[in-house]
């Protein structure tokens, strides 16, 4: 997003304009233009282009080489896709600050501008986003006698002109640039293209298919398939997107190809889907990427056609699936397998525990967690004590989902664990059992032994799912065992409470007054919300404990 000029970027371009309204000494007016410039280019000020521009009517030879070179390093700052906010921006006056040359531009004037190559197009470009439609239409003109690939950008942007000559001027200069030679540029902008369509100030349709016709003409798609493996992601994922609406079977195939290895998820996963559902090109040959593809969609992908397409296979394929390393996976084999009859799922996932191999250790726990019965709570216990925090980790899982209740000690023990993996997946676990308020008092003993910072939170997070005023109480015996890395997470769990104080209606009792009041006394008065409590409390007792929160 182009930011617009921030009050110092305002004060350095007023102080430019200023530099050049005066009779200054030669020497001088250079220095402060360096400067000046220099302050605008290192805070990024791009919309000073606006200010830059006119000044180089002003300024001599070599002043007018620094200011376009300026004018050239902000311009650059500014993404293909952003193009459209800078012509938007261009458009919008800075206010009475500044006197504003860029707006008193007349066509008269930009003829008198001295440009050499290589700036001639950039300037001439920027000056067709002027608001003056006459001098967008003639910086367009003269924008067309460019032949460098880098007036298409601007080119691109006047073909959503208002103005309607404007838009057939640069809509001709465009689909006169449809040669091999400008092929590059145009698969450069394939997302500014893109940017200009999602506007919708005009209906692009007919010249935006015009330019993606000629990009997947058969002549340039090898140019276009280079581009696919090198382009940068978001023109990457635009093209392939043009690239699977071809009819070309052929350079389909070359596509997907090149797609089922993109490192990008989401484009693996447009070609995966394409491939199975939208193409008439036999997946068949494909299917082992989809299968070991790292994003789940795609392993997905292929599990549904082998279902449906391949069902004399199937059954190999769903037991496959049974120990893939996605929970999702693993419950749609298992969903297909019911269907077929098959229901003792536990069984294998125990068998595979006994393998040497870890990671499939790993993934026969996480399935037994999710097929498992109370019986198996040995084997949980028996990873409990894993050196590997996440064996660890799926096993309290599993202790928690079949037989928690009786083993709340030990999810409490686990705490405390190095882990912060294995101590989240306890804080979620005593929640789950609703057993905080039964551990209270043992939390807020491993709340002080603990050396672990992630415990603390944890427990904090634990203190604040109890009833509401043992939850203050609790908060305020953790305040006064509190460490330095602690501060910010007490004082949002008692910005929570304090929030939430007045939304239910909870008696307070005399004996809960006190125990607060002591507690309150015991952190002392450095605490940020001792005022705050201690007002509440004190005209609680005034009220003698008749009051509504």
């Amino acid at each position: 997003m182009i930011r617009r000029l921030t009050s110092t970027g305002l004060i350095l371009v007023q102080k430019l304009t200023q530099l050049f309204s005066e009779d200054s000494n030669q020497q001088s007016k250079d220095v402060e233009l360096d400067d000046t410039l220099f302050f605008i280019l290192e805070r990024n000020e791009i919309l000073a282009i606006r200010e830059l521009i006119p000044l180089i009517l002003k300024a001599d030879p070599d002043q007018r080489q620094k200011i376009i070179q300026s004018i050239e390093y902000l311009y650059k700052t500014v993404p293909l896709q952003a193009l459209p906010q800078l012509d938007e921006q261009l458009r919008h006056g800075f206010g009475y600050q500044i006197p504003e040359g860029w707006q008193k531009l007349t066509v008269a004037s930009i003829e008198q501008f001295k440009i050499h190559a290589p700036y001639n197009a950039m300037i001439w470009g920027l000056l067709s986003c002027h608001p003056n439609g006459y001098l967008r239409e003639q910086a367009c003109r003269r924008l067309i006698q460019f032949q460098t690939g880098e007036e298409i950008s601007f080119l691109l942007l006047r073909v959503n002109d208002w103005v309607e000559p404007i838009r057939t001027l640069a809509q001709t200069a465009i689909e006169s640039r449809f040669k091999p030679s400008n092929l590059t540029h145009f698969l450069e902008r394939v997302l500014l293209i893109s940017c200009l369509e999602i506007q919708q100030r005009h209906n692009l349709r007919d010249i935006t298919q015009a330019i993606y016709h000629f990009l997947l003409e058969s002549a340039n798609q090898n140019e276009v398939l280079s581009t696919l493996s090198s382009a940068p992601l978001h023109d990457r994922r635009k093209l392939y997107q043009l690239c699977l609406n071809s009819a070309d079977n052929q350079f389909l195939i070359s596509v997907l190809k090149i797609g089922l290895r993109d490192p990008d998820n989401h484009i693996r996963f447009w070609n995966g889907r394409f491939l199975i559902e939208q193409s008439n090109i036999n997946p068949e040959p494909y299917l082992h990427q989809l299968k070991y593809d790292r994003f789940m969609p795609n392993r997905r992908l292929y599990l549904n056609y082998v279902i449906e397409h391949q069902s004399e296979n199937s059954g190999k394929v769903l037991n496959e699936c049974l120990l893939d390393q996605h929970a999702s996976i693993r419950e749609l084999a298992r969903f297909h397998l019911r269907k077929r009859g098959k229901q003792e799922f536990a069984d294998i996932y125990r068998d595979k525990l006994e393998q040497s191999n870890k990671k499939v250790q790993l993934i026969a726990l996480r399935g037994l967690t999710e097929t498992g019965k109370a019986e198996d709570v040995p084997l949980f216990l028996k990873h409990l004590n894993s050196e590997t925090a996440v064996f660890r980790q799926i096993a309290l899982r599993g202790l928690v989902r079949h037989d928690g209740e009786k083993y709340l000690e030990t999810i409490l023990l686990h705490l405390a664990d190095g882990s912060k993996k294995v101590s989240n997946e306890a804080k979620n676990g005593l929640i789950i059992l609703n057993g905080v308020y039964r551990s209270r008092e043992k939390l807020l003993i491993i709340f002080k032994q603990t050396a672990y910072l992630h415990t603390k939170v944890n427990i904090l997070h634990l203190f604040g799912h109890l009833p509401k005023w043992d939850a203050l109480i609790y908060l305020l015996k953790a305040e006064a065992h509190s460490e330095t890395g602690l501060d910010g997470f007490l004082d949002r769990h008692f910005k929570k409470w304090m929030a939430n104080t007045n939304q239910s209606f909870t008696t307070l009792s005399s004996q809960q007054v006190d125990t607060i009041m002591q507690h309150l006394l015991e952190v002392g008065e450095a605490f940020p919300h001792y005022k705050k409590i201690k007002l509440f409390l004190e005209d609680w007792r005034k009220t003698e404990n008749k009051g509504r929160l």
